[in-house]
C-alpha cells in the first residue's frame, strides 16, 4: 500500500512579503480578495489543496490571501486597478511581481486553467 504525500498549501497574507518573495523566486502572483461578507471564501480557499490542476501548478506561484478588513485591501483600495473589490464578495487577480495584471476573474474554473497557461 502506497502512502500518498499530504500536499500543504500555503497563503501568504503580507503584501510586502508576497511580492518580494515573487521577485526573488521569478513567480507570478495569485491573489485572493475576500470581502467580510464572503459565505463561501473559506470554502474556496481550501478547494486549492484539493485540485488537482492548482496543485500541479502551485510551485510557479506565490499566494496572497487579502481580506477586507486588513491593512492589505485598503492598500489595494487605493490604486484604481483595483476598484471594483468594492462591489466584489471575492476576486482573483495575478500579478507578475511588478504588478502587471495578468488576469482578473471571480471565476475559480477560469483561475485554474489560466494556471496552466501563465507559465
Amino acid at each position: 500500500c502506497k502512502k500518498s504525500e499530504k500536499f500543504f498549501f500555503f497563503w501568504e497574507n503580507e503584501k510586502e512579503k508576497a511580492f518580494k518573495k515573487a521577485e526573488f523566486e521569478n513567480k507570478k502572483i495569485i491573489i485572493f480578495f475576500q470581502s467580510t461578507n464572503c459565505k463561501k471564501c473559506p470554502e474556496i480557499q481550501n478547494s486549492f489543496e484539493k485540485n488537482e490542476n492548482i496543485r500541479k501548478n502551485s510551485e510557479k506561484f506565490i499566494f496572497l490571501s487579502v481580506k477586507e478588513n486588513e491593512k492589505n485591501f485598503e492598500e489595494f483600495l487605493l490604486d484604481d486597478r483595483f476598484s471594483e473589490l468594492k462591489e466584489k464578495e471575492s476576486l482573483f487577480i495575478i500579478l507578475n511581481f511588478s504588478e502587471a495584471i495578468l488576469l482578473k476573474t471571480e471565476n475559480l474554473e477560469i483561475l485554474r486553467e489560466s494556471m496552466d497557461k501563465l507559465n
